[in-house]
């Protein structure tokens, strides 16, 4: 009788047969088991299913004689030959800088070349749509600056040409700059049964330089810490400083963001946190 051509003589058992396998590791999709299984299309469907399960990558080759089934599988440590290998846990570390739009009397190049008087004038004008004169009068009455540490007590109205750039252009809502601020933006990736960086201690709170580097370059903490390279740029960035009159209320440094997290492929967990680079207002925000 001649052999059918399409339903092959299969001969043995059917499987499946696990060939060697592979510890595979990477700072992205941490540590991963690679898995070959030969045997019967039926036998390995299964294991398909239970590898998608476990939010394995694969590829299922389908053949008549004997089905090809190879897994990529997340898992969070494994023991060979009685050493335990844990779970590839990796930091990376990014300094970015963000644009943002603050008012004008935030600007250093304002607030180095327009006095007090005539930021306090021209602010109260803007808000009471009354004149400088009117403004200055105001303010005067108010006592607006009596309890600024350097008092200003009598308001003029403002004379001086950029004072006057200043309130015209103000007058046509032109009443912000864009600083850009450096962010340091730390992200931790792990697997999502892990207890890795799970503290959002000190948020919405100020580091200084000194607090933050402490931080980041902790081995306690962090399995890879800030790198050299980073630190050399945040020591080098520019100190700004608050205006005279209220430097006792701003602080410069870092403040703290919650952390958030995203769940990635192969179940890895990508954790974030930034620290925000400026002059922040201690009435809002606390130091460490």
């Amino acid at each position: 009788m001649p052999v059918n051509g399409t339903a092959p003589i299969k001969k043995g058992t059917l499987g499946p047969f696990q060939k060697p396998y592979t510890l595979r590791f990477d700072p992205r999709s941490g540590q991963t088991l690679k898995l070959k299984n030969l045997g019967n299309t039926a036998a390995l469907l299964s294991l398909v299913a239970s590898a998608q399960s476990q939010g394995a990558t694969g590829d299922f080759t389908v053949d008549p004689v004997m089905s090809t089934l190879e897994t990529e599988t997340p898992i969070q440590g494994i023991t060979i030959n009685g050493v335990t290998i844990a779970d590839y846990v990796f930091d990376q570390w990014e300094i970015e800088t963000n644009e943002s739009s603050e008012s004008v009397f935030g600007d250093p190049r304002v607030q180095a070349n327009i006095s007090s008087n005539d930021r306090a004038v021209i602010a109260r004008a803007i808000a009471d749509g009354s004149t400088l004169t009117a403004a200055a009068a105001s303010c005067t009455t108010d006592g607006v600056g009596a309890n600024w540490p350097s008092p200003v007590t009598t308001f003029v109205a403002p004379t001086a040409g950029q004072s006057l750039q200043l309130y015209n252009e103000m007058m046509k809502m032109q009443d912000a700059w864009g600083p850009f601020t450096y962010v340091l933006r730390h992200t931790s990736n792990t697997n999502a049964q892990s207890t890795y960086n799970v503290a959002d201690n000190n948020v919405n709170q100020i580091y200084n330089t000194a607090q933050l580097l402490s931080e980041v370059q902790s081995s306690f903490l962090w399995t890879y810490p800030i790198p050299s390279r980073l630190v050399t740029k945040i020591n080098n960035i520019p100190v700004q400083y608050a205006e005279t009159n209220e430097a006792a209320y701003y602080l410069w440094g870092w403040k703290k963001s919650a952390s958030r997290e995203q769940i990635n492929a192969q179940f890895r967990v990508d954790i974030v946190t930034e620290y925000v680079l400026a002059l922040w207002s201690t009435i809002r925000y606390a130091p460490v």
